[in-house]
């Protein structure tokens, strides 16, 4: 499962929650159990995550199970309204706003070991960098937006990156995120944007380029209205590169930021928000006025 979630999307953030028991020894299968039920402590391993299912490092998931190794998951109970112990808590708290996930883990975790008398304990694997929440307020996002600013502040963003992979499909919702950016950064920042295409590998494995690709679209398709607005500013990476090959696309990449500062008059992205920004952080000086 781990390695199929690998190769779809973006490979950017992956969560997989699994709502069943983990003690069948000789099968290693995902079964439930009422509460009155024999109970089995065989830990259920093997298949599930071990060490030969390996995830990039520049991947993120978070692997929830509903209950501890070589333990049962319950089915239902008295004040469950008919779902598991692990579905009602996970319910209870999963459209609290603003609580990153391992928050929301320690509450329902909290909350399952209480309604099953402390026989069941969810498990959390997780190797995320960046905090997570299922649903943050616009506040909090806005917070973030804010922080955005800040960092990018001096001498301001030379370019803005925009992730899609090809080889799926490429959504709306997707598509409407330039949108975002543009409402966030400013009508300008467009003009600054590098579209990031992964997964050329599965291309080249066709052996087809990212040209040769772009070209089957027609020229009304959304991909291609996007790449016109962006100036046809974008870059191919083979996710399964080597070290030489990682080097030369980060060149290539800084090539086209340098390319695009040139055709921006030599000016890097900079609006009335950016100097709002760096003058509240104290690094706005009077040789950043000049904005567009």
């Amino acid at each position: 499962m781990l390695r199929q979630l690998n190769n779809c999307g973006d490979n950017l953030l992956n969560i997989l929650i699994l709502d069943a028991c983990r003690a069948d020894k000789d099968n290693d299968t995902w079964k439930m159990k009422a509460m009155d039920e024999e109970e089995y402590f065989t830990p259920a391993f093997g298949k599930a995550l071990t060490s030969h299912v390996r995830i990039p490092v520049e991947s993120q998931f978070a692997l929830i199970f509903s209950s501890d190794p070589g333990t049962v998951s319950f089915a239902s109970g008295s004040t469950t309204s008919g779902n598991s112990f692990f579905t009602s808590a996970l319910l209870n708290h999963l459209s609290q706003q603003n609580l990153r996930l391992e928050d929301m883990m320690g509450q329902v975790t909290r909350e399952i070991l209480q309604k099953s008398r402390k026989r069941q304990r969810p498990w959390l694997h997780s190797c995320l960098i960046e905090p997570f929440y299922f649903n943050i307020e616009q506040k909090v996002l806005h917070e973030e937006i804010a922080q955005s600013y800040l960092m990018a502040a001096l001498p301001g963003p030379h370019a803005f990156l925009f992730v899609l992979n090809p080889t799926t499909r490429i959504t709306e919702e997707e598509l409407k995120m330039l949108n975002s950016v543009r409402e966030i950064f400013g009508t300008a920042s467009i003009n600054h944007t590098i579209i990031i295409f992964t997964h050329s590998d599965s291309l080249d494995a066709d052996g087809t380029t990212i040209q040769e690709y772009l070209a089957h679209f027609k020229s009304n398709h959304p991909l291609n209205k996007l790449l016109d607005q962006c100036g046809h500013h974008y870059l191919a990476v083979n996710n399964r590169a080597t070290n030489t090959e990682k080097t030369a696309t980060v060149r290539a990449l800084l090539d086209i930021v340098a390319q695009m500062v040139a055709n921006n008059n030599g000016q890097v992205y900079i609006n009335a928000n950016f100097e709002a920004a760096a003058k509240f952080s104290g690094k706005y000086t009077s040789e950043n006025q000049d904005y567009s």
